[in-house]
């Protein structure tokens, strides 16, 4: 349990990173971290996950810019999400398969959040694992059936919403969650409803309550990529 903490410390840093780059097309191995601010360097001592950003208030310790809250959420939230999945598979091919892709599901929801995008890099590589992980350990046609049966429903509200003047989902969303239809796999008509219960349930009400302490407008853009993430974790939990 230990080491699956550790590694979700790391992972938790290391999505920070990929949050951050990707959507500016920057190398996620080469320059090491740096600031965003004032762009220098941070020495391995002050970039301890979690600790660091405790020791330093969250900001920079050379320029005193403040650090995202986001980045210290995601190393915070990624061991914990590591120990679960120990805690249900240990440390198999399930474990590490299923560590991936929450990872990836992390990353997507960070920079949705942050630019209200999702780059194709993240999808791809959920359909990537799954394609090998379902070809070696599981079941292909599952697989195949999953990604069908998640996506068509959002496929259609994205054509629904032709006919009204707001979008009500990106073709981003749409790209992940046939991503994540695959990582499920079909289980059953039953497991499919549940899932965008959940799905629509917590992002409705998260966004009524963003409307009644006026911090979004009924028209305003809501990130879609969390409630996809929570809807799968759910999904994982309990099913």
């Amino acid at each position: 349990m230990i080491t699956a903490l550790f590694l979700g410390l790391a992972a938790g840093s290391f999505i920070g990173v990929l949050s951050y780059r990707i959507p500016k097309n920057e190398s996620i191995i080469f320059p090491g971290s740096r600031c965003e601010n004032c762009m220098s360097p941070i020495p391995l001592y002050n970039n301890i996950p979690v600790i660091s950003f405790l020791i330093q208030k969250g900001k920079c310790r050379n320029c005193g810019a403040k650090i995202k809250n986001l980045y210290f959420i995601l190393e915070i939230l990624t061991p914990v999400l590591f120990v679960i999945l120990y805690c249900f598979h240990g440390f198999s091919i399930v474990f590490f398969y299923k560590a991936l892709s929450f990872s990836v599901l992390l990353a997507a929801s960070a920079v949705d959040i942050e630019t209200h995008s999702i780059p194709d890099e993240f999808y791809i590589t959920l359909l990537f694992a799954g394609f090998i992980y379902s070809g070696f350990w599981g079941s292909p046609e599952k697989w195949f059936l999953g990604m069908a049966s998640y996506v068509f429903p959002v496929l259609l509200l994205y054509f629904f919403s032709d006919f009204i003047t707001k979008e009500i989902i990106g073709f981003g969303d749409i790209k992940l969650m046939s991503a994540v239809g695959g990582f499920l796999s079909y289980s059953g008509l039953r497991n499919l409803l549940y899932f965008y219960e959940v799905l629509y349930i917590s992002a409705g009400f998260f966004s009524l309550i963003l409307i009644f302490f006026k911090k979004r407008k009924l028209e305003s853009y809501i990130a879609f990529a969390p409630f996809i993430f929570f809807s799968v974790f759910i999904n994982e939990l309990l099913l």
